[in-house]
Parts: C-alpha cells; sequence; structure tokens
C-alpha cells in the first residue's frame, strides 16, 4: 500500500468521508412555488414540474416546436410557450440521474441538496382533488431525488444567492459547481484536485489572526507530517503547493487546494489536531494516542509533540483558535 492509500485508509477509519466528484455531472436550482412544495419534495424524494396538460414534445433540428402546438400554448394563455417547452424537455432529457438538485424553502431561507436518483420521469397518479385543497404538489410530472443535506442560508456561500434571482421554474446551475460541491462535500476530489473545507459556524466576527494562525498552523504541522513520514520524496513548502479559499463572513468557510497528497495529509493532521476514532489527547508534557506508536500515527503524535512546546503555534492556540471559530469537525460531513 502507497503512502497516499495509507492516508486514504486512516481517514476512512475516522469517519472523514472521501468524495470522487465527477467532472461530468450536472447541477440543477428547481423552484418549490415559492417554497409551498418544498417540505413535499423533501419528505417525498422528488421534484416536480407543473404543466400537467402540456405534452413533452422534441423540437427540430434547429431547436423549434411545431407551430400548431405553439399556437395552441399562446390561445391557452401561454405567453413564453417554447419557454415552457423548453423547461419540459430539460426536465425529461437533459437532466440526468446523479446530477445534484437544489431546492429553496419558503423566501430560500433552507436549501435543500440532493441527487436524481434514476434516469425517467414518472407520474404520480394517486393525486385527489381533495388532496390538491389539502395543499398536497398537483404536478403529476416527476423525478426521484435523494436528498442529501438541508442547509440554512446563513451558511450558504453568497456566490449562490445569484441563483435565485432566476425566474424560470428550472435552471442551469452548473457555472456555480464549485460552492455547490464545497457545500455538499467536506472532502473531495475533482478533476485531479483535491478540496478539503472546514466550516466555520461562529456567528461573531473572528478575531483578527484566529483565522492566519489556524491556517499556518496546520500549513505547519502537515509540512512536518509529510516530511517525517516520507510521503513526498522531494517536498517543497507546502505553502506554496497548495492554494485556499476563504469565505468568512459569519458563517464561512476555509478551504484548502491542492494534490490529492498533500490535501488528505492535511485531513490527517486535522484528525491528529481535533480528533477522531482514534483518540489523541494533548497536554503540555506529551501527546499520546490509542493508537499503535509506530507507523502513520505513530508521526503524527511525533509531530503534534513537537508543537507543545517552544512553538508560537502551539497545539493549545490551535485548539483555542478552532473553538473562538466554531470549527466544525471534518468527519462531520453529512453528504
Amino acid at each position: 500500500m502507497n503512502k497516499t492509500e495509507e492516508l486514504k485508509l486512516f481517514l476512512k477509519e475516522n469517519a472523514v468521508k472521501i468524495h470522487e466528484v465527477d467532472s461530468k455531472r450536472n447541477y440543477w436550482f428547481v423552484r418549490t412555488d415559492g417554497g409551498n412544495y418544498f417540505d413535499a419534495y423533501v419528505s417525498g424524494n422528488y421534484i416536480g414540474l407543473g404543466w400537467n396538460t402540456i405534452p413533452f414534445t422534441k423540437p427540430d433540428e434547429k431547436g423549434c416546436y411545431p407551430e400548431d402546438l405553439i399556437k395552441d400554448l399562446e390561445s391557452k394563455g401561454h405567453k413564453q410557450p417554447t419557454r415552457v417547452l423548453n423547461q419540459i424537455k430539460r426536465f425529461y432529457k437533459e437532466m440526468k440521474k446523479g446530477d445534484v438538485v437544489v431546492i429553496p424553502s419558503t423566501s430560500s431561507l433552507n436549501l435543500a441538496f440532493g441527487y436524481i436518483s434514476d434516469d425517467e420521469v414518472y407520474t404520480e397518479e394517486n393525486i385527489t382533488d381533495d388532496d390538491i385543497e389539502n395543499g398536497a404538489c398537483p404536478y403529476t410530472r416527476r423525478r426521484h431525488v435523494n436528498w442529501i443535506v438541508n442547509i440554512d442560508k446563513a451558511r450558504i456561500d453568497p456566490h449562490l444567492y445569484a441563483l435565485f434571482r432566476n425566474h424560470q421554474v428550472i435552471s442551469d446551475g452548473k457555472s456555480y459547481a464549485s460552492y455547490i460541491d464545497r457545500a455538499l462535500h467536506t472532502l473531495y476530489i475533482k478533476d485531479g484536485i483535491a478540496h478539503l473545507t472546514f466550516t466555520v459556524e461562529s456567528k461573531t466576527n473572528p478575531k483578527a489572526l484566529s483565522i492566519p494562525t489556524f491556517m499556518l498552523g496546520l500549513i505547519e504541522r502537515t509540512e512536518a507530517f509529510i516530511k517525517e513520514y516520507e510521503i513526498i520524496d522531494d517536498c517543497k513548502n507546502l505553502e506554496n503547493e497548495i492554494d485556499s479559499k476563504i469565505n468568512v463572513q459569519s458563517p464561512g468557510v476555509i478551504e484548502f487546494l491542492g494534490s490529492a497528497t498533500n490535501i488528505l495529509a492535511i485531513a490527517v493532521m486535522s484528525i491528529g489536531l481535533f480528533g477522531g476514532k482514534a483518540k489523541f489527547e494533548h497536554t503540555k508534557e506529551k501527546t499520546s494516542g490509542e493508537v499503535s506508536t509506530g507507523g502513520l500515527a505513530g508521526a503524527i503524535v511525533k509531530i503534534l509533540n513537537a508543537y507543545n512546546n517552544g512553538k508560537s503555534i502551539d497545539n493549545a492556540k490551535m485548539q483555542s483558535c478552532k473553538k473562538q471559530l466554531q470549527i466544525k469537525n471534518i468527519n462531520d460531513d453529512e453528504a
């Protein structure tokens, strides 16, 4: 087993999920009639589309629909029949199994994220007039969705707010993929780049040096760990090998990006510092673990022990920064 696989195994044993994200998957924002059907969609594991009586019709090679159909829809009060037909086509043909769906609650106070779980539209036939009068979703055309997580708007990256301004029932969200991926996954690999996100849940402004101290302390330890465990033969300064993105409105995120090996090593050191199934103890006198003192875990113990004394960013300071920022453990991934 190579060192990268050892890192993956250690993370798996400590309940950290590593997601391999398909770069070809699409992302869709689906409206819920002002939030009226948000709960129904989530509890029923589906999304729906209205216009029940308008048939799914394929356009011709130029993207045009039959003229008689357009005129019929216009006579029935549809001011933009082509847009309606395109939305129906998108629901049937463009949305695929494995695509990500995002739906908003009333006033977009919450967003639910999920995956389309099959390739076919199905028809819900067990909807009565009484059901509809009692608030049931009347849309008979539906897609099965496996909902993963429901996130408060306050925890959503502000870049996603632009999605809310699109008034189509179904809108393409692929240009927001990086923000959606980050909301879904704490640790993922996509297009050969690994991403690790630390969620900052503090609702108060962070102290001036809390975030840079947290980041620098984690990088310093990881670089020492990589060299100690000989993970990369020609290890350069880690801070030059990875990128970061910070969005620290309250709450916010700290994201590291880079090669899988480097980012996995940061994740491993985070577990050593802040806890996983392998329990590590940090005191001024010692750093120990309920693990073997050899191998990977032993290297973690050795590095953390070196930061108990005589370092400007010791382990206690790292714990203090984490507490002040209210950073979630990376094994709390809900997706």
